[in-house]
């Protein structure tokens, strides 16, 4: 496994960072993390079953989001996919969804991407996504 880092003026996860992100890419899977997120111990200990499952092209995995130590998130995201097997999305914060054929599998039961912020971090990013998202 190898890893890929790239800047990009608009910095969002997905959105219009995202295309440049997936060319980067240079393996057969792509996971998409923002430079804030990390994976989980659980994700770690899976992550090389999950990518060798012969049936699967493309998971949806469990993150959590904390600001200040408090939750502010417990969802589902498009983060684990087979190249080939994304639509990828243009929008800030627009999940990549599952070409057509794509075979998903949901990873639930534990949080695979762990998501921490402090407030002024927060702060932060919600006035930078403002910024994105004025015309």
């Amino acid at each position: 496994m190898a890893d890929v880092v790239i800047e990009h003026p608009c910095h969002g996860r997905s959105g219009p960072s995202m295309p440049a992100a997936v060319e980067a890419a240079t393996g057969d899977w792509v996971l998409a993390l923002g430079a804030d997120e990390r994976l989980s111990d659980f994700a770690k200990a899976n992550l090389r079953t999950w990518i060798r499952a012969s049936d699967v092209d493309f998971y949806r995995l469990r993150e959590r989001s904390m600001v200040n130590g408090e939750l502010r998130e417990d969802e589902l995201h498009n983060r684990l996919w087979c190249r080939g097997k994304s639509e990828v999305g243009t929008q800030l914060h627009q999940d990549n969804q599952p070409a057509a054929g794509a075979r998903v599998r949901i990873i639930n039961a534990q949080v695979a991407i762990e998501h921490q912020k402090t407030a002024a971090e927060q702060a932060a990013d919600d006035r930078r996504y403002r910024t994105l998202l004025t015309p």
